[in-house]
């Protein structure tokens, strides 16, 4: 599903069934993080990946989002997270660059 900002993409994710939310940082109406921080309200277990130009360090992760991903995004690295996230190797998924865990 594709949103066209941060609003319509909250309605979709309460109205709509979603293993994955991956979301822009900088987008109409609402950031990336407060997309994440509205969709953990809803529910708590859904995962999410910012996609950022941002620079983002592990400490600097919002505790909303399991993973952070670097723009311009290689599709490589969002594939090793989606499986990282799929497979609940944890909650929270290494930044891009950083070494994944071993088996992804």
């Amino acid at each position: 599903m594709i949103a066209s900002d941060g609003g319509e993409a909250l309605q979709r994710v309460m109205s709509e069934h979603f293993d994955l939310v991956t979301t822009d940082h900088g987008m109409p109406g609402m950031s990336g993080v407060q997309l994440a921080d509205s969709v953990r309200r809803i529910a708590l277990a859904k995962r999410v990946i910012l996609l950022t130009g941002f620079a983002h360090g592990p400490a600097q992760q919002p505790a909303s989002v399991n993973c952070v991903l670097k723009k311009t995004l290689v599709p490589d690295e969002l594939r090793a997270a989606m499986q990282s996230l799929g497979k609940g190797v944890g909650e929270r998924v290494p930044a891009a660059g950083d070494v994944l865990p071993s088996g992804v």
